[in-house]
């Protein structure tokens, strides 16, 4: 009997390269699955069997509520435990859900679904801007210097930025007020517990944009401002295992902020 042994050091480059490549594919998967919610008990299931309607005919359904925006109230969507699918739950009605992760402002005005002309949403639920502010490359007009807010910032760009994620906000306001009759709820975003975190040294200026955003609201009796940090505020429990995270909510989290939302909008 004749045996092979693949001592040659190629041999052992390739073998150590392909476990490599497998181990990282593995890690991101992980990832992946865990930070949306896949592993573990889900609540697809309750959710799922929730009513909803098609009240025009037309075949397609009708919700009371629509939500939009970034990765705070996208996380957990898979598992059906993100703030959407929560507040269906509590409600007992499925909410039409399209926030995606990483989504900066102009992203989110075009997830926005209007309604039909013979039924209406009750509340528009939004958040967003984080993602701008963080960028370090590529702002998109009208900035030709990235805010950066996380890293090396630069103090005009980041209140340029603020200015038009203000602007692109007030235009979804629009969008909305133009075909429906809704309720827009601007979200506000929490603070981190401290820099070492996903969003780092950049709450100064979320939390400015939070002021604009209640600005916004204070000039219009239909735009609701909801406060999600404060003395009569639990602390958001936050995303840690991975990495420098420590802001994206939990699946507890997500459940803390339906709790925090649904009072402030009468739910």
């Amino acid at each position: 009997m004749i045996y092979f042994i693949t001592t040659h050091p190629y041999y052992t480059f390739v073998n150590r390269a392909h476990m490599f490549t497998t181990f990282k594919i593995a890690l991101v998967l992980l990832i992946v699955f865990t930070l949306s919610g896949c592993i573990g008990e889900g609540l697809c299931e309750d959710y799922n069997v929730l009513p909803v309607y098609d009240m025009d005919g037309n075949g397609e359904n009708n919700y009371r509520i629509q939500v939009i925006g970034d990765s705070i109230l996208a996380y957990h969507k898979f598992s059906c435990k993100s703030v959407g699918h929560r507040l269906g739950l509590n409600i007992n009605g499925r909410v039409l859900i399209r926030p995606v992760t990483g989504a900066k402002i102009r992203e989110i005005r075009s997830q926005y679904r209007p309604s039909t002309q013979s039924t209406d949403y009750e509340i528009i639920i939004v958040n967003g801007g984080l993602n701008d502010l963080i960028a370090d490359k590529n702002p998109g007009a009208p900035e030709d210097i990235a805010c950066n807010c996380n890293g090396d910032f630069n103090h005009d760009a980041c209140m340029l930025e603020i200015d038009d994620i203000t602007l692109q906000m007030n235009g979804i306001i629009d969008d909305v007020q133009a075909t429906s009759s809704a309720m827009v709820a601007l979200l506000a975003y929490y603070p981190p517990e401290d820099e070492e975190s996903f969003v780092g040294a950049c709450f100064h200026y979320i939390d400015q944009l939070n002021e604009r955003y209640r600005q916004l609201a204070s000039l219009d009796a239909n735009v609701k401002f909801v406060e999600t940090y404060g003395v009569n505020f639990p602390v958001i429990q936050k995303i840690s295992q991975f990495g420098k995270d420590n802001y994206h909510p939990t699946d507890d989290g997500s459940s803390q902020l339906t709790s925090i939302l649904q009072p402030q909008l009468g739910l």
